[in-house]
């Protein structure tokens, strides 16, 4: 006797796919009830199962989606005609409301298994008590999941693969600006602005080594006669091991890598959110990943538009997806908050319906920006919160 799960494809798919890794309920075939219009996700969920490990049986067509009736009866003939004497599971989380309707009073009544699996992780089994509910360990890694839904992963880093000289730098620049936050805004800002003309040539230098035009010499890591600046001055002395990232001696500011030019033009605060995530163990964020650029697979080679997120993260069976801005809104009139918060609120259908988007900005935002992150969902930490940052993320999870 094999044991079987029946699935209905979805746009949806997490809740199909997480309950296949859970030991207790992994069935040795998938068979996938697939309507007219589920039909375009049927090759990709069956690749999906398939790489578990599982195999996957020929479709089940539902024909008539809105004919209980018909629908019984394809069921019913299924389960008796091809799995009389197999353990059927049934996983009720896809569907029209009439398939689900018509799946179960088929399957109760003819002694299967019918669960509904929960896109937090929690899998109910329809005739039993609520007490013998049982709760998933989510294991699935942040490419396989966002393949579920369609997006490849072009690149990322691990934080656990962020050298330890930005992490530090990171964190120390948080300590930093617990007090006179405003003014130590300002030294950050400043080294920002002289950074950034060395992040556009270490762009150019990158695109040109990806076209393999690698005669392109590596850009200069460093930038003479800054002008003084007492509050930088201050920063470079109040910072524990920033030696280890730049470097300032007879007005001249050294990067000792490209990585640490990028940290100190911005990223630093991408580390410092990603690092923020792995602390908060009580909520067990697991793939943290800087720097993510993915793109929709379904789009033709050749066609694919990339974007790109700062942190993105798993946490149980939900994505956190997070845009981080160090730029002075105030003083720089030709970024766009807005813009971002557009951006952001455009890609939070990356992981279904069971994703969290955060926005973290350096400088508050103004209400405009802060009233249209509240209408898409979007967390917002900004300014001086930014202080508080573990407590309020944890917040914006829980809350969620």
């Amino acid at each position: 006797m094999s044991r079987v799960m029946l699935i209905i494809a979805t746009g949806q798919n997490a809740a199909n796919i997480q309950p296949l890794s859970e030991p207790s309920l992994k069935p040795d075939f998938v068979c996938i009830a697939v309507t007219k219009e589920m039909e375009k996700h049927y090759e990709e969920l069956k690749n999906q199962i398939g790489a578990l490990g599982i195999k996957v049986e020929t479709p089940l067509h539902l024909h008539q989606e809105l004919n209980i009736n018909a629908l019984e009866d394809t069921f019913s003939n299924w389960l008796l005609n091809v799995h009389a004497d197999d353990e059927v599971l049934v996983n009720l989380a896809g569907g029209l409301k009439t398939i689900t309707v018509a799946a179960y009073k088929t399957f109760s009544a003819l002694g299967a298994k019918v669960f509904y699996a929960h896109y937090d992780g929690q899998i109910v089994w329809l005739d039993a008590p609520l007490d013998t509910a049982l709760r998933i360990t989510p294991n699935i890694r942040l490419a396989a999941y966002l393949k579920i839904y369609q997006y490849e992963i072009n690149n990322k880093q691990s934080i656990a693969d962020v050298a330890l000289e930005h992490k530090q730098y990171s964190q120390e620049l948080a300590t930093y600006l617990r007090h006179n936050f405003d003014a130590r805004c300002s030294a950050i800002s400043h080294l920002n602005w002289l950074a950034k003309p060395i992040i556009v040539n270490i762009n150019q230098y990158e695109r040109s080594l990806t076209k393999h035009k690698s005669n392109n010499k590596q850009p200069a890591l460093y930038i003479d006669n800054p002008k003084s600046n007492p509050q930088v001055d201050e920063l470079y002395q109040a910072i524990p091991y920033i030696e280890n990232v730049f470097s300032i001696n007879s007005k001249r500011l050294t990067f000792n890598s490209i990585e640490s030019a990028k940290i100190v033009a911005g990223a630093w605060l991408d580390i410092l959110v990603a690092e923020t995530l792995r602390q908060l163990s009580e909520l067990n964020f697991r793939d943290i990943s800087v720097n993510v650029s993915f793109s929709k697979s379904t789009q033709r080679q050749g066609k694919q538009t990339y974007n790109e997120l700062d942190v993105m993260a798993l946490y149980g069976t939900n994505l956190l997806i997070v845009e981080c801005k160090t730029i002075n809104w105030d003083s720089n009139k030709e970024a766009s908050p807005l813009e971002s918060i557009y951006k952001l609120a455009a890609l939070a259908d990356i992981g279904g319906l069971n994703t969290h988007a955060l926005f973290v900005s350096l400088y508050e935002l103004p209400a405009n920006a802060k009233t249209r992150a509240a209408e898409n969902n979007i967390t917002v930490i900004d300014g001086k919160k930014l202080v508080d940052l573990s407590s309020l993320i944890k917040q914006g999870i829980t809350s969620a």
